[in-house]
């Protein structure tokens, strides 16, 4: 069986409590935003979240190493925004985002088990039992669990997508968010666009 995803409570509560650990706060959000497999998110440089200006990028486009496909321009959230500013604005643009205690001396970033531990040491803060149903993959499908699992009650009540819901129905993480629709018929840049 699969690993679960975290659900909308566990990200907020994690939030809170790694706000003051740039490692573990710039793991977490993006992490979830953008979705990515450890390997790849693992390799994320400074450049590839942040302008020469200093700026956060607003979207992060990846070539995933498993496929070999370069991602879709992914949005950045309000939340990943902030963390990277508040986080990486000092640091380099060829640094690691992910950097650890011994990245200075070994040029890596942390590796895919460290990240893993991670994961399990912030479910055990959140006072789950069994940790082994978690692990970085959890973080990876947390947000498009959330998603289909907000689509689907609003096509339970709705029954369509004739009327799609409102920003209020499906709001994901945080109350500012635009929903993002993938359906036919749209241009390949609308329906290519992940949710912030």
């Amino acid at each position: 069986m699969g690993k679960k995803p975290l659900n909308e409570n566990q990200v907020k509560t994690l939030r809170k409590l790694v706000s003051d650990k740039p490692l573990h706060s710039l793991l977490l959000n993006l992490g979830c935003d953008l979705m990515l497999r450890s390997s790849d998110l693992l390799k994320l440089k400074v450049s590839d979240v942040m302008n020469e200006s200093g700026t956060p990028k607003t979207e992060v486009k990846v070539k995933q190493k498993k496929t070999g496909k370069t991602t879709l321009s992914i949005p950045l959230s309000q939340n990943s925004t902030r963390v990277i500013k508040k986080h990486l604005s000092e640091r380099q643009l060829t640094d690691f985002i992910f950097s650890g205690q011994m990245s200075h001396f070994t040029r890596k970033p942390i590796s895919s088990q460290q990240y893993a531990k991670i994961v399990k040491n912030w479910m055990r803060s959140l006072g789950v039992e069994d940790v082994s149903q978690y692990s970085t993959h959890s973080i990876r499908k947390s947000k498009p669990t959330l998603f289909i699992t907000r689509l689907r009650m609003w096509m339970q009540y709705d029954g369509s997508l004739d009327n799609p819901p409102s920003l209020q129905h499906l709001r994901i993480w945080e109350p500012q968010m635009n929903p993002v629709w993938i359906l036919r018929g749209q241009s390949t840049s609308e329906s290519e666009r992940i949710i912030k």
